[in-house]
């Protein structure tokens, strides 16, 4: 007696799962926005869950301080003016924002009527006028070049006292959670992040290999992970 065989018949039904699954989504795709849809209680229930899903990355970074790249989708500080991953721009310092460009009016002149023609009656051309000839002045012999005579001013050496200017170099601090360099000796937070500075100067470079500079501005980062300035989008140097 031929019985049935479970494992193949198990194995179609997980196949026409599957395509229920794809038929499914893409009709959710095609179909998502339509006012008239033909199951529009199925089409709530799963725009509910994307948003439940998306309220809660949000509230996620916003915790950690990170907002998404609009450009590589990467995860970076909230308060980044460049992508440190792709060194795209994504924000602007305040009263920074450039105003959109407003397309040029097109201003077209009115059509001008044409001129009536004027008929001017042909000119008579003039008599050609005789002119006297003129007789050869006598050449003269030409006077002999005389060279210039250079008076070269002697000046007197004048000496000057040297003075040596002494500049006092201006103690820097380090931001223990950032690494932004503060020059201002009055500063009590972080120019960078805002975090409350120490009241010790701190060496102004680290001597750790991790660190980098940006060549650009100064902006001094330890992350390893950072590729691009996030105050100028310059490329970091090791």
């Amino acid at each position: 007696m031929v019985t049935y065989d479970e494992n193949l018949l198990q194995a179609e039904q997980d196949k026409i799962e599957k395509v229920y699954t794809a038929i499914g989504e893409r009709y959710y795709a095609a179909h998502k926005d339509d006012n008239n849809s033909e199951f529009p209680d199925l089409m709530d229930a799963i725009k509910a869950c994307e948003q439940t899903m998306a309220d809660h990355k949000a509230e996620v970074l916003r915790q950690n301080e990170l907002m998404i790249c609009p450009s590589c989708g990467a995860e970076i500080y909230f308060k980044s003016f460049f992508c440190n991953f792709c060194g795209v721009r994504v924000a602007y310092p305040e009263g920074q924002k450039p105003e959109p460009e407003k397309e040029p009016e097109i201003v077209t002149e009115p059509e001008k009527e044409p001129e009536p023609e004027i008929v001017t009656e042909p000119e008579t051309e003039p008599e050609p006028e005789i002119e006297p000839e003129i007789e050869p002045e006598p050449e003269t012999a030409p006077e002999p070049e005389t060279e210039p005579v250079v008076v070269v001013p002697s000046y007197e050496k004048e000496t000057f006292p040297v003075t040596e200017e002494v500049t006092e170099i201006p103690q820097v601090r380090t931001c223990r959670s950032c690494g932004y360099i503060v020059t201002d000796p009055e500063a009590r937070f972080c120019d960078n992040c805002g975090v409350p500075l120490d009241d010790t100067a701190a060496p102004a470079v680290s001597a750790a290999s991790n660190t980098k500079h940006c060549p650009r501005c100064g902006f001094t980062t330890t992350d390893p992970d950072m590729l691009f300035c996030i105050e100028c989008g310059h490329r970091l140097e090791q």
